[in-house]
């Protein structure tokens, strides 16, 4: 899954300059090395995450039941926002019943924002800031993700739990790169800023 104002051709930047071939990607990658089948998606980035990893979910639902051979294993990979869609879709999936969540192995998300982007958190305490003064409480209206029409990722993928609960469930120290994903015990999941070529 791509990033934020990114499609699934963005899979390929850099290919040419690393490979020496503009069609290399990941996911050729994978099925070159790994034997693996490739599939790419391009959503609206526009959209609020819950919809979009919802809309995942049941696609991947829909996918895995009309395939034609049984899937054993589906490895996720996004990028940014698209970590964050997949991510979701675990969730909704899982919280559905969806038999395609059980196929789940692998999860990567490379330079995911888990606890909301640095801009999204530069626009909520610019809310809270200008939402102390009546004068300034509908300037502070606008910043708020509401006013959007979405909530704040972490918030809205976590059950509503909120940033603060999700952080102080999380240790202290740094964490490896590599866990159990919350909301698939049993895949593997693996986050990092980037892959080197």
């Amino acid at each position: 899954m791509h990033g934020l104002c990114e499609s699934d051709a963005s899979w390929t930047m850099g290919a040419e300059r690393h490979h020496g071939d503009s069609r290399v990607t990941y996911g050729s990658q994978l099925r070159d090395d790994l034997g693996l089948t490739p599939l790419y998606l391009r959503y609206n980035t526009g959209r609020c995450l819950d919809d979009n990893a919802r809309d995942l979910a049941d696609l991947l639902e829909e996918l895995v039941a009309v395939w034609p051979v049984p899937v054993d294993e589906i490895v996720l990979i996004g990028h940014s926002m698209g970590g964050l869609v997949v991510r979701g879709a675990c969730h909704a999936g899982d919280l559905a019943g969806h038999a395609w969540t059980a196929a789940v192995r692998h999860v990567f998300c490379l330079g995911t924002p888990h606890l909301g982007a640095r801009l999204e958190q530069g626009a909520e305490a610019l809310a809270r800031a200008l939402d102390r003064l009546p004068e300034t409480r509908p300037a502070g209206r606008l910043c708020t993700p509401a006013a959007r029409g979405e909530g704040p990722a972490p918030r809205r993928l976590s059950g509503g739990r909120g940033r603060a609960a999700i952080a102080a469930s999380r240790p202290r120290r740094r964490r490896p790169a590599t866990r159990r994903d919350p909301f698939l015990a049993h895949a593997s999941y693996f986050r990092g800023r980037h892959l080197p070529p």
